[in-house]
């Protein structure tokens, strides 16, 4: 009997949370984050990094690049 109250009080618990997640919010789209640069420090550890030994870490750091680009892309955007 008690599984079976159980099963009840967590299916009911699980309708409540779906009804709730439901909720629309107003998300602020006009914000856009500065990128943070690294500087000069930075970009002269960088230049002793050798491409091949650290293949994943340029990896990312082209990722890194992409998403500068694209906050600079949506600041433009704003200055419109």
């Amino acid at each position: 009997m008690k599984i079976k109250n159980a099963l009840k009080y967590g299916l009911s618990l699980m309708l409540y949370i779906m009804s709730l997640s439901g909720c629309s919010c107003k998300t602020n789209y006009e914000y856009c984050p500065v990128y943070p640069l690294g500087g000069e420090k930075v970009g002269h550890e960088l230049e002793k990094l050798n491409g091949e030994e650290f293949e994943a870490t340029f990896e990312w750091i082209a990722r890194i690049n992409k998403l500068r680009l694209e906050l600079e892309e949506c600041q433009n955007k704003q200055m419109k």
